[in-house]
Formats: C-alpha cells, structure tokens, sequence
C-alpha cells in the first residue's frame, strides 16, 4: 500500500508589532526604576561603569574593584 504525503500549505509569518510592549513590560521597567533610584554610577574604567549605593560611590571603592573583582584581562 502505498501512502500519500499531504502537502500542509503554510500560514505567512506576521511579524509583531515593534510598537506595541508585551503585557508587564511597562510593570517591570518601573520596578527596575524603583530599585535603581538610589545607585549611583561609578567608572570602573573606560569599559565599565557599575550602579553602587551612595556610601561606595568612591575611588577607594573603585580601586577595590580593579583589584579584586576584574579578571587580568579585563583590566585597562
């Protein structure tokens, strides 16, 4: 017996509209708002700039992140 291949016709593709947010987008941009508002950004070097609480926001800090948390490559 021989069997017969049903040819499936495809749907066109639509793409998403760019404009339009996912549902709780807004939500978690606010959020994430919320929780940043008290960082302050500090230049690790050219590449790098953390969000650190107000108390960090140093160059003490900075410098004891350069040594202990940057890998060698990493640093400038």
């Amino acid at each position: 017996m021989k069997t017969v291949k049903k040819k499936i016709a495809k749907k066109p593709c639509q793409k998403q509209d760019s404009n339009a947010n996912s549902i709780g987008v807004e939500q978690a941009v606010m959020n994430q708002r919320k929780r940043e508002r008290w960082l302050y950004p500090l230049r690790i070097n050219s590449h790098i700039t953390l969000l650190v609480p107000k108390r960090k926001c140093n160059e003490k800090y900075a410098k004891w992140y350069r040594e202990n948390r940057l890998e060698h490559g990493e640093r400038e």
